[in-house]
């Protein structure tokens, strides 16, 4: 069984995130299956979801993602999940930036984020 924690606000979501993963929902489960069931690292589950605006491309263009955050072998991982049908993925990476500050790569201006295939570094890293 998996435990969960539930965050009130966007905020304690973003609050301490050690790095963040690009990841659908079906890739966020395949990685909880691997790492947890598989694996048997631990693996606190957030099952509130959010739904944030980001920005506009153009006028009626919205990008929008779904940040999640779960606790994996005991470091905070933000999962996001562009959801709207047109994505920036720099614009993206800025509002990450401005919005989880902790996720940034000491005396950097990089994110601590990779995609779902890369997830190891997340956890080994």
């Amino acid at each position: 069984m998996t435990d969960t924690i539930r965050y009130e606000t966007l905020e304690d979501v973003y609050k301490d995130v050690y790095g963040i993963v690009e990841a659908n929902i079906f890739e966020s489960l395949e990685l909880w299956k691997y790492w947890h069931q598989e694996k048997g690292y631990s693996w606190v589950q957030n099952n509130h979801g959010w739904l944030v605006k980001v920005g506009e491309i153009v006028k009626g263009k919205e990008v929008w993602i779904s940040p999640v955050a779960h606790i994996v072998n005991g470091r905070k991982i933000l999962f996001v999940d562009a959801t709207s049908s047109v994505v920036d993925w720099e614009m993206i990476e800025e509002y990450l930036k401005e919005n989880v500050p902790c996720a940034v790569t000491r005396n950097s201006i990089y994110l601590n984020k990779e995609n779902a295939m890369n997830f190891h570094c997340l956890v080994h890293g």
